[in-house]
């Protein structure tokens, strides 16, 4: 989905897709339970979180130990992506959606999704199993129309350099063109 040079200076999301099918078999082989509402976002948002770092203040409720043991693959392959400050999964229940929304981030973190299980209208335009940039400085939203949960593994990841703003365009394209908040 994105281009040589892109993918050469985020080296994570080869590693990501390269892994895909072990992500995707851990992500939907947990039990309900054991996924939490995300704070501030919509019903039917859910996280399994395996490495809160910066926002653990967030995820205090979390046995991060017992859910990383859950999933061994998705923790040692977070383990291998320098810089990552948040790793988990990410569902959508069908019908669940999140409000346009901009996340606190600072200039140096960029966060990747791998889509493991998106709905037909997503399909549209990003394939299963690749993994994508997304500038959370901009404003973004999900929902689900679909009639299974929408899967994707979320990485946070500080970078050695200034992510440029907006540098992947908007996260949806039936987004209207949305900017960073002053």
């Amino acid at each position: 989905m994105h281009d040589a040079e892109t993918r050469r200076a985020y080296p994570f999301l080869e590693l990501l897709e390269a892994e895909v099918d072990a992500l995707r078999e851990e992500a939907l082989s947990l039990d309900a339970a054991l996924w939490m509402p995300m704070q501030g976002y919509q019903t039917g948002c859910v996280g399994f979180i395996l490495d809160g770092g910066r926002f653990s203040h967030e995820f205090t409720a979390i046995d991060l130990h017992a859910n990383r043991a859950r999933c061994p693959r998705a923790t040692a392959l977070a383990a291998r992506i320098p810089g990552v400050e948040l790793a988990g999964f990410l569902r959508i229940e069908p019908g669940g959606s999140m409000l346009p929304h901009t996340d606190p981030r600072d200039d140096h973190l960029v966060r990747g999704h791998l889509g493991l299980q998106l709905t037909e209208e997503e399909q549209a335009w990003w394939a299963p199993g690749s993994a994508r940039l997304m500038d959370t400085r901009l404003s973004h939203w999900a929902r689900n129309l679909g009639a299974f949960p929408r899967v994707t593994m979320v990485v946070d990841v500080r970078m050695p350099f200034v992510v440029p703003d907006g540098a992947w365009g908007p996260w949806r394209p039936d987004e209207p063109g949305m900017v960073r908040p002053a």
